[in-house]
């Protein structure tokens, strides 16, 4: 089982807070210690090879004529984007509570997942759309993004067929995501569903760095190989974080267009999320429970205070998505893929300091 093993064999590290790869302490903060544990900048060095934490060494900036003094042009990311192909491998009792210590966070990433085969094809249709007046080398990075978002919504179709044999009402869910879906593609401007999809790419950026941040806590005691689905798939979100919004530079390019359609786009998450949330927790008769709801309200806040600040901060004139820090931890996951074998190292969840695992239940 491909998606069971990491490369070398050994447990995936439970935190990126508590070891490295080789099971050594990590260091407490990625921009002041290097690989090796000795102080450093923000950027790291293994083996003589550099391993860039902050903007993309695949962008460049360029000084812009008549603009002031630090202002730059934005200029598309080159780096290539590799197709990785994971094969997953569930257990037979796969449970649609697969955190059973955090079970409201299960079924949020579960909502989110039931989205992934209705907004990722959105996404790849809204970028195709313009792929004829593209210069040749961000083509060809828009057509390998479009390869692994397809990637990612057919591993996610494959755990919501189990999560609707476990819950039929997540069938009518799914169909108001399809008609939502359908309703920006058809019923607005091709440039605001490209809009709409690099404001959706931003919004997954900002969730992998909010995840990341708290992985320790939302996935302790998480089933393996569904923790690593969303890890693979939030760690892709971070290296092509800028492939939606090159597209729609190099076509629109307007702020006010993007900012309006990535709040509609935040929005429609929002509110899916919540929905096949509480589909779940009610018939699993968990919906009246106030842990339940003390926790869904912290997750929900603690995410609100992250995202927002990178929405506003993306829609600001001269930014580019590729001037954001990117997560070391996941950045770290992706170079670990084993393109011959298919296999991602598996998640493994912490085995000590558990001993706050109920802290957040109000007494």
């Amino acid at each position: 089982m491909p998606a069971r093993h990491t490369l070398a064999g050994t447990p995936w590290p439970a935190h990126p807070a508590r070891h490295t790869l080789a099971g050594t302490p990590w260091p407490a903060h990625p921009g002041r210690h290097t690989l090796a544990g000795t102080p450093g900048s923000a950027g790291f060095a293994t083996a003589g090879i550099p391993l860039s934490i902050g903007p993309d060494p695949g962008r460049a900036s360029v000084q812009a004529n008549g603009r002031g003094l630090g202002e730059t042009v934005p200029v598309p990311a080159t780096h290539p984007l590799p197709l990785r192909r994971v094969a997953f491998d569930y257990p037979d009792d796969w449970t649609a509570n697969w955190i059973p210590a955090k079970p409201e966070f299960a079924y949020a990433a579960n909502s989110v997942s039931l989205l992934m085969p209705f907004a990722e094809p959105l996404f790849i249709k809204a970028c195709n759309a313009y792929l004829p007046e593209l210069d040749p080398p961000l083509r060809e990075r828009t057509v390998d993004f479009a390869r692994q978002e397809t990637q990612h919504y057919t591993q996610h179709s494959k755990v919501n067929k189990m999560l609707e044999e476990q819950y039929p009402g997540l069938v009518r869910v799914e169909r108001w995501m399809d008609r939502t879906a359908r309703w920006v593609w058809n019923k607005r401007s091709h440039r605001f569903a490209l809009a709409f999809s690099a404001g959706g790419e931003t919004t997954a950026y900002g969730v992998a760095r909010w995840a990341e941040k708290h992985m320790g806590e939302l996935f302790d005691g998480a089933d393996p190989v569904t923790t690593t689905l969303f890890m693979w798939h939030l760690a892709e979100e971070v290296e092509h974080k800028s492939a939606c919004w090159d597209v729609y530079e190099a076509v629109d390019g307007s702020r006010l267009r993007y900012a309006w359609a990535m709040v509609v786009g935040m929005l429609m998450l929002g509110w899916f999320t919540w929905l096949g949330t509480f589909v779940m927790l009610w018939q699993d008769h968990r919906f009246f429970r106030p842990v339940t709801w003390f926790r869904m309200v912290r997750w929900s806040l603690s995410l609100a205070f992250d995202l927002i600040p990178t929405m506003v901060i993306s829609a600001t004139p001269h930014h580019h998505p590729n001037q954001f820090t990117d997560p070391l931890y996941l950045t770290t996951f992706l170079s670990q893929f084993d393109s011959e074998t298919g296999t991602m190292p598996l998640w493994q969840g912490p085995t000590i300091d558990v001993g706050d695992a109920g802290a957040d239940e109000p007494q």
